[in-house]
């Protein structure tokens, strides 16, 4: 599966959705944010701390199907905003 997104509105939904993500030290599993990809072109960062969650939404440029994955908000916003292009395309392996 493909995703095209706006390189720079990702990178400020990341950073906004995935500002939780880090904070607690005892539970690794919330390094993470979960990234919510719908098919109709939608899709959602949420992080949390184990006390208090955040979602931030966002819109794609296209989209196969729903799915959904983890990822660690802060080191992927800081490797996309090295990409100098306006949008940037994922692939996604089952």
């Amino acid at each position: 599966m493909t995703i095209t997104v706006n390189r720079q509105e990702f990178v400020n939904t990341l950073k906004d959705g995935g500002s939780m993500a880090g904070r607690s030290k005892t539970v690794p599993m919330l390094n993470y944010s979960r990234i919510i990809i719908k098919g109709d072109g939608s899709y959602s960062v949420s992080s949390s701390d184990g006390e208090v969650g955040i979602i931030k939404n966002g819109v794609l440029k296209g989209a196969e199907q729903d799915c959904s994955f983890c990822v660690q908000p802060k080191e992927l916003a800081d490797i996309l905003s090295t990409i100098k292009d306006d949008e940037v395309s994922f692939s996604l392996k089952d």
